[in-house]
C-alpha cells in the first residue's frame, strides 16, 4: 500500500503516528554526543565515559549509563604519531559507529560483525580535546602551531621555532640565528667544532688542555729565549 502525501495531510492521527514514530526512530539513533572523560586505561587505549546530556524515560530525566571500554583516538600514521595524557574531566567527542566493532577492536581483522546491531551506545568512539564555551584555552595562537603540556611548550611560526621548558630554559631559532638561555648550559660530547668566530662575554675556565693553533697553553707551557730583567720572552715552545 503507497500513502498518497494528501491523504496524510488530510488525515491527522495518520500524519502525527508517522510523525511519533520518525521521532522514536531519531531517538534510537545515536550518532555523534558530547561526553567527559570519566576514567582512562593507557594499556588499551580506552576511556570510561559520561554522556553530557540527560534522556526521558517515562517523562522523566535520566542519566545515560557511563559508556566503557570506549577507544581514544590517537593521532598517528606512517610511523609517527602524537600521544597526550588523557585525564578524568576532559572532554570528548563520542562517535558512535554504524556496526558492532567488537571484532575489529578485539582483532584488527576486517570479519563480520558479532551481532547485528547498529549506532549502538556499546561501539563508542572517543575524540578528545572539545571545549565549551565556559572552558576555552587561553592565548590561542592563530599564526603558528603550538605543542605543549603543561608549562613546556613548542611554538612553531613562519621562520621561526621557540622551544620554553617553563623553568626559565628556552632555545629560539628566528631565521639564521639561533639564541640559547638558560642558568647553566652543558654540552656533553667527544668533541665539538666551531668553524667561525666565537665570542666571549664572560670569564672563559679551561678545565684541561687549552692548545692555540698546535700550541699548548696550558699552566705547564714554556717559552723560548728567556732573558733575566725586564726582556720579553720569545715564543710558546
Amino acid at each position: 500500500m503507497s500513502l498518497q502525501p494528501n491523504k496524510i495531510r488530510q488525515n491527522g492521527t495518520l500524519a502525527t503516528l508517522l510523525e511519533a514514530k520518525a521521532m522514536e526512530l531519531a531517538r534510537r539513533l545515536n550518532c555523534v554526543q558530547i561526553g567527559t572523560i570519566e576514567a582512562f586505561n593507557a594499556s588499551e587505549q580506552t576511556a570510561s565515559v559520561s554522556l553530557n546530556f540527560k534522556r526521558v524515560i517515562n517523562d522523566t530525566l535520566k542519566d545515560y549509563a557511563v559508556l566503557v571500554q570506549v577507544p581514544c583516538i590517537v593521532l598517528n600514521g606512517g610511523g609517527g604519531g602524537l600521544s597526550f595524557p588523557i585525564s578524568k574531566g576532559d572532554t570528548c567527542v563520542v562517535f558512535f559507529n554504524d556496526r558492532n566493532m567488537d571484532n575489529w577492536f578485539a582483532t584488527g581483522a576486517v570479519m563480520e560483525p558479532d551481532t547485528a546491531r547498529t549506532h549502538d551506545m556499546s561501539d563508542g568512539i572517543a575524540l578528545v580535546g572539545i571545549r565549551s564555551l565556559a572552558n576555552l584555552l587561553s592565548g590561542y595562537l592563530t599564526d603558528g602551531v603550538k605543542l605543549w603540556y603543561n608549562n613546556c611548550q613548542i611554538t612553531l611560526k613562519n621562520g621561526s621555532l621557540t622551544i620554553d621548558n617553563g623553568g626559565g630554559g628556552t632555545v629560539t631559532l628566528d631565521g639564521g640565528n639561533i639564541t640559547i638561555s638558560g642558568s647553566m648550559v652543558t654540552v656533553q660530547a667527544p668533541s665539538a667544532t666551531f668553524t667561525g668566530n666565537v665570542a666571549v662575554g664572560g670569564n672563559l675556565a679551561v678545565t684541561s688542555a687549552f692548545t692555540v693553533q698546535g700550541k699548548d697553553l696550558g699552566p705547564a707551557h714554556t717559552h723560548g729565549g728567556t732573558q733575566p730583567g725586564n726582556g720579553s720572552t720569545g715564543g710558546v715552545n
